[in-house]
């Protein structure tokens, strides 16, 4: 069955949050993609969505994904949440994309395949309750 992707709804919301903290846990937070989104998008297959991104007006984008896929699966997701993150922030007029990670392995994947620079180490305050 083949991927698709389409735009964020908010009765993904559910399975969204779901899938996260399957995939991920407690390790990052997960913005609301219906506060402050460029664009939120969802990767589909079989009726089931087995990723996620979100590039918010500050320009991070946060992606997750069912840690389980195959390397080459993750691979094609990744490539296709990354394509649509740099297009639509572009599109935005936004001049600089983030990407907070605590794992390394990621961004260095994001440094070799999409030419992202350690410009420096983010620490935030969440002001939420």
């Amino acid at each position: 069955m083949p991927m698709f992707y389409r735009e964020f709804k908010s009765n993904d919301l559910g399975e969204i949050i779901s899938l996260k903290r399957n995939n991920y846990g407690d390790e990052f937070p997960l913005p609301d993609p219906r506060k402050n989104a460029v664009t939120s998008m969802v990767i589909e297959e079989d009726n089931k969505i087995i990723a996620f991104g979100v590039v918010k007006l500050f320009a991070d984008t946060s992606m997750v994904m069912n840690q389980s896929l195959t390397d080459r699966k993750k691979v094609a997701i990744l490539h296709q949440l990354m394509t649509h993150a740099i297009i639509d922030t572009k599109a935005y007029g936004l001049e600089v994309l983030n990407v907070f990670s605590k794992r390394e392995d990621f961004l260095e994947v994001l440094k070799k395949h999409y030419g992202f620079a350690d410009n420096f180490k983010a620490i935030s305050l969440n002001l939420g309750s």
